[in-house]
């Protein structure tokens, strides 16, 4: 894959497979819990599923809760879905990749079979790709988003930790201020926080490149 490519792609299945193995199980769960918080614009179940997925990615997840999760996340979006799970995730030792990629191409098997509903706002119908959550999480694999430490002034760790903590995806561009103000002259970090087209989920690069999180 290109970085063209990986900028413009809409095909999330791909997307992972090219980085999957390089990230951290933090990282794909939080994936998971981007694409079913897009999902859950139209099934509760996935508000749920997305909630689950948050919380494990904040702690030790072992291979039975992990295939707990992907069975509960088959109850909820395809009901009787719950075999393929269990194939898809044998052999796997219950990795949070496979978990990853059962759960994003189920998720997109439903956007297939169900098209966006005509009366949905253009705000919630800009974030049904599910690769943007992909991008958001793991941003540009080409480029390499060294954070250096000077740019962690007082101001800024803490404006980042409320964000993260609130969900106050608003605040970016003051974050972004502040980390200029702080001497930071990468220009993606900026501008990523600056964009008013990003839909941004918990796991966002810019955030987790800033408190040290992988």
């Amino acid at each position: 894959m290109t970085e063209a490519e990986w900028l413009h792609h809409d095909e999330p299945d791909a997307m992972l497979e090219f980085v999957g193995k390089r990230l951290a199980d933090r990282k794909l769960l939080l994936i998971v819990c981007g694409c079913c918080r897009v999902r859950s614009t139209y099934e509760s179940g996935a508000a749920y599923m997305a909630e689950m997925f948050e919380k494990a990615a904040d702690r030790s997840v072992d291979a039975h809760a992990k295939m707990s999760m992907m069975s509960t996340f088959n109850e909820l979006m395809q009901g009787n879905m719950l075999t393929f799970a269990l194939r898809a995730m044998s052999g796997s030792e219950g990795s949070c990749l496979s978990l990853a990629r059962t759960a994003i191409g189920m998720i997109r098997q439903l956007e297939q079979q169900q098209a966006t509903p005509p009366e949905t706002p253009v705000a919630a119908r800009k974030c049904v790709n599910q690769a943007s959550v992909v991008r958001e999480i793991v941003g540009n694999p080409f480029s390499l988003h060294e954070f250096d430490p000077q740019w962690r002034t007082s101001t800024v760790h803490d404006l980042t930790v409320t964000i993260d903590d609130e969900r106050s995806w608003q605040k970016l561009p003051i974050l972004a201020d502040a980390l200029e103000d702080a001497g930071c002259d990468n220009t993606e970090m900026l501008d990523h926080s600056r964009s008013e087209h990003a839909v941004h989920h918990r796991g966002c690069w810019v955030i987790d490149s800033i408190l040290g999180r992988h």
